[in-house]
């Protein structure tokens, strides 16, 4: 029984080996990585929008899974079948899709992507499904869809294609959104198998399978007192370390005694709060991928059990990974050193790096002389310490990628400061790249306390150097710059190689843009540029950005991430860059600035009174919000010119102009066109700015020549200025009946002289154009978006302004309204009263088309005006209707006589100049006279009361008697008490004073005083 027991424990695993061998020696996973962030803590990845589209769920998480593959042919073992096809249509801009296995009814093979109550090895299984089929339930069946799933893929967007060591590697993740039922302890993972077989030269865990997982401790605060998000590695899939150290960078070069090479585990937290307590350690073997031997097999009845090694269940023939992986010449259990230590031949076979450690500040030491060359599979945990309170175990996350050790010697740094004035660096002070850009070279060295700053919606990145008194630098793109050490170029007399490529090494935030690597022999160069949009939250924040770059003389000359010197506690040249993206700001948001003059009015008067000028019955002109006027003259062409500019030059500006298309007049069927709209041209400040100095009256001609003179410059997008036409050139003023063939014929009327026989006048209605700048935000702003995140809008338009234009015959009367108050033309048929010892002003404002005009009013003889009334001289007033902004005031005053008192004159007032006349405006003025008397006088006279007058029932005496009182009366007083009398009188006009005042010489009428009473009398 017992050899029977061995010989099927080794057909188990023959049966294994020759069904897993195609599919492991087909695999090239090399890098993987799981993240998270809370939905209502901003998630949001581009390749996949419906994950956390709805952020109002506390319970509900975004998580991605970052893995990378050397680019193969198509090979149907292959866990990604199909990535040289997809990689081409990834390079033809056509597809992102990246194909990834599932391979369900394979489950040494399966690949899952899925979440376990509670934390690390102490997870379980939940009683439910818990293993994605697409990114949120439920999956769509549009294939072209994001959100399609399938049982038997799962498809990753492409974000990347570069170089390694092995050739061309793919860049993919996977995005999917998790609802909990209730706030807890989670992990979520990525396991699959296999790594790449030992064929590749992978060292360790070769042919296994893979487990990548992060904690999740969820609370039901939409704004947790906890982190929201996970910690996030911005490792590369592969770090490159030199047995000679990484000083040298040519064969030829001596090598450095130096054993132990260090780097620096790339990882950040988002959140400020939690960065300074992140630590790291080497990830067990369960981490490594162990774990997932021991997730789970499906028994004969469907049911799954969890297993442990050596646990209830556990066999050979129950797990669900190899036992121990084989090789092409048989097991290699004998080389597994977890497993000569466990000594039980039950355990797969994994292990890390011999010689490679993590240290808790994420240093990872590297004692090239202990370690084998070729690559090594590592896994590293970052953990928050401290950062949730009462968890039951540690809230890690881990990165799996491979550590090569080479023996060819060489290395390159990213923005080193350390090269003296004979290094190469001097030959890129000197270039046109360098005087481009004002920050030092090398760039900025920038820490999370001292980022580079933008402000999201603009794109302008600055940067303070440390303790410097100077203004912060500002730029559009930022450099990134490797080189090789000078202590290798400088020695080598061979070194003539130069930077191939420099290359990214996470994925950037959306919209950040690269140029192409320039390379300058010892010496390479990328900018990079960016636009961060406020309206989706992974675009606010801190970020690292992390590059590497390779070098022209061979594949193994990379540079190592982040190196570290012996004895120093971090990199003095990182890898990368810390950016902060600023949220926008909560000040309100400056609108475009309409630049007036030449605008008839800049007032933000939107609703005002569009009638003011057109009857005495409008209902809102005695409201104080008449709208201003703009006068046009008949036979002349009339033009104003609208500019505004958007302080924020990364915003656009245009312009709303609201105008008729046709203008009615009085007489029937004939109408004429509105004005016409010119088209809006970009940056034309400079050339608008030069009218400034030029007189009122040279306004318009000197802004229509200005704005047809400017070329349009796109990239000054924040100005913009319009305009509007008026060709009133063919309008007499009057029509005639006429033929639809007679020029001008509108509705069986053309224009005619005033003097022609059927003439018409005509009156054109007045009507309102209004007009405002409008701010346009970047292209690349989601205004929605924005707007569901901030509550308001990301952009401020200018507000609305109205005038009413008019149409007149030279010259015009110009009417008073609150904006020409004190002064302005009461409207035709107003009535004027008043009295004696008084004087009346009336004003009248005649406006003209004509620079300097001598327009003035005048008194029409029939029917004159009343004796008494003087008509003063000219005086010039400011009116921006007319032509040279101004108009002519005159004020007639009359100081009536007593003669006059109870007459109504008629007056008629017309505006004159060279010949032509207004129409005329007739007012009536009456001289008033008031009749006065008694009215709610209270107590009335004794014998009123007492001679029969009603009483309001307060008895003998009672004040409520109707009737009026008379004019004389007697009261009676009794000694010792107090009297208070209501004396009210009322007069028939508002014109004179009235007092009510004691009389100082009274006399007692007869019949009411007796010799034996004093007289009283009021």
């Amino acid at each position: 029984n017992e050899q029977f027991a061995l010989n099927m424990q080794w057909y188990f695993r023959l049966l294994f080996f020759c069904a897993v061998v195609p599919f492991v020696e087909s695999q090239t996973f090399r890098f993987g990585e799981v993240q998270w962030t809370k939905c209502s803590a901003g998630f949001y990845d581009p390749y996949f929008p419906s994950v956390c589209s709805n952020r109002t769920n506390p319970l509900s998480v975004g998580v991605t899974v970052n893995a990378a593959w050397v680019k193969t042919a198509n090979i149907d073992t292959n866990m990604v079948q199909k990535i040289s096809d997809e990689v081409t249509a990834f390079n033809n801009g056509t597809s992102r899709r990246l194909t990834l296995s599932r391979a369900p009814s394979q489950p040494q093979v399966t690949r899952k992507i899925g979440w376990r109550n509670g934390l690390g090895d102490a997870s379980t299984l939940p009683p439910v499904t818990s293993v994605v089929n697409c990114p949120v339930p439920p999956c769509s069946t549009d294939v072209t869809s994001s959100n399609y799933g399938d049982p038997e893929n799962y498809y990753f967007a492409i974000d990347r294609v570069s170089w390694t060591y092995d050739g061309q590697t793919v860049y993919a993740r996977y995005s999917f959104q998790l609802t909990f039922s209730s706030a807890g302890e989670y992990t979520v993972y990525f396991s699959g198998c296999c790594r790449a077989s030992s064929y590749t030269g992978v060292q360790n865990n070769y042919a296994n399978g893979f487990y990548v997982r992060a904690g999740i401790v969820i609370t039901a605060q939409l704004k947790p007192s906890i982190p929201a998000s996970s910690i996030r590695f911005q490792m590369p899939d592969e770090v490159i370390v030199r047995q000679g150290g990484n000083g040298y960078d040519y064969g030829s070069c001596s090598a450095t005694s130096a054993s132990l090479l260090r780097f620096a585990l790339q990882a950040y937290h988002p959140e400020d709060a939690y960065m300074s307590s992140i630590r790291f350690r080497t990830g067990t073997v369960n981490e490594m991928g162990r774990f997932r031997c021991l997730e789970w097999r499906t028994n004969s009845d469907g049911s799954t059990l969890l297993l442990v090694a050596g646990g209830p269940g556990d066999s050979a023939s129950n797990r669900v990974c190899p036992l121990c992986v084989s090789g092409a010449t048989g097991p290699r259990c004998d080389s597994c050193p977890d497993q000569r230590a466990s000594n039980d031949p039950a355990e797969a076979c994994y292990w890390g790096p011999t010689g490679v450690t993590v240290e808790d500040s994420g240093v990872v030491d590297v004692d090239v002389s202990a370690v084998q060359s070729g690559p090594w599979q590592l896994s590293a945990v970052a953990y928050c310490v401290g950062c949730f309170p009462g968890a039951s175990g540690e809230v890690g996350v881990t990165v799996d990628f491979l550590v090569r050790v080479v023996s060819t010697l060489g290395a390159l740094q990213l923005n080193d400061k350390t090269l003296d004035s004979a290094a190469p660096v001097g030959l890129y002070q000197g270039s046109a790249a360098a005087a481009a850009h004002p920050f030092p070279v090398p760039p900025p060295l920038t820490t999370r306390d001292n980022p580079l700053v933008i402000q999201c919606g603009r794109g302008v990145f600055r940067w303070t150097a440390p303790g410097a008194t100077s203004p912060a630098v500002e730029v559009t793109s930022v450099p990134v710059i490797f080189y090789g050490p000078n202590d290798g170029r400088g020695a080598c007399a061979s070194a003539i190689y130069g930077i191939k490529e420099i290359t990214q090494v996470n994925d950037l935030p959306l919209g950040v843009s690269l140029t192409s690597t320039l390379a300058n022999k010892t010496l390479g160069s990328r900018y990079f540029s960016w636009i961060p949009r406020c309206e989706i939250y992974s675009n606010v924040g801190v970020f690292m950005f992390c590059f590497k770059a390779q070098d022209t003389s061979g594949v193994y000359l990379v540079s190592t991430a982040s190196p570290v010197d012996v004895g120093a506690a971090a990199s003095a040249s990182p890898s990368c860059l810390y950016v902060r993206s600023l949220p926008p700001s909560t000040d309100p948001i400056p609108p475009p600035v309409v630049k007036s003059p030449p605008a008839p009015t800049d007032a933000c008067n939107a609703g005002c009174c569009d009638c003011c000028s057109l009857a005495t019955t409008c209902a809102c002109q005695y409201q104080g919000n008449c709208c201003p006027l703009l006068f046009l003259a008949n036979q002349a062409r009339h033009r104003i010119t609208l500019l505004a500019v958007d302080s924020n030059t990364d915003n656009s500006v245009d312009w709303s102009v609201t105008y008729p298309s046709r203008v009615s007049t009085n007489v029937g069927g004939y109408t004429l066109p509105g004005p016409t709209l010119l088209p809006t041209k970009l940056g034309c400040q400079q050339a608008l700015a030069a009218c400034a100095s030029q007189s009122t009256a040279l306004l318009e001609s000197c802004s229509a020549a200005a704005f047809d003179g400017c070329s349009p410059d796109a990239t000054l997008a924040e100005q913009a200025a319009t305009g509007l036409v008026w060709d009133l050139s063919n309008q007499t003023g009057y029509v005639c009946p006429a033929s639809a063939s007679s020029p001008g014929s509108v509705g069986g009327w053309a224009p005619c002289s005033s003097t022609a026989t059927n003439s018409t006048k005509v009156i054109i209605t007045p009507y309102l154009v209004c007009y405002k700048a409008l701010q346009l935000p970047p292209a690349q702003i989601d205004v929605a978006a924005y707007t569901q995140v901030y509550g308001r809008g990301p952009v401020n338009d200018s507000c609305t302004s109205c005038v009413v234009v008019r149409v007149e015959e030279l010259p015009f009367f110009v009417d008073y309204e609150p904006n020409n108050a004190p002064f302005g033309t009461q409207p035709d048929g107003t009535a004027f009263q008043i009295g004696l010892g008084r004087s009346l002003n009336i004003n009248f404002m005649v406006g003209s088309s004509v620079v300097d005009s001598k327009a003035r009013a005048s008194i029409l003889p029939d029917p004159g005006a009343p004796a008494g009334s003087v008509l003063s001289d000219v005086t010039k007033v400011d009116f921006r209707g007319t032509a040279d902004g101004k108009a002519n005031l005159q004020v007639l005053t009359f100081t009536p006589r007593p003669s006059q008192l109870g007459m109504i004159f008629w007056l008629c007032m017309a505006a004159l100049e060279s010949g032509a006349v207004s129409s005329p405006r007739c007012y009536t003025i009456e001289v008033v006279q008031t009749l006065v008397a008694w009215t709610l006088t209270r107590p009335c006279p004794w014998y009123l009361l007492f001679s029969g007058g009603a009483s309001d029932g307060a008895g003998s005496g009672g004040i409520g008697v109707t009737g009026d009182c008379p004019n004389t009366g007697g009261i009676e007083v009794r000694v010792g008490c107090h009297y208070a009398y209501n004396f009210s009188a009322v007069a028939s006009t508002d014109v004179y004073q009235l007092e009510i005042r004691i009389d100082s010489t009274p006399s007692c009428p007869v019949g009411f005083c007796g010799p034996d009473l004093p007289a009283l009398s009021v």
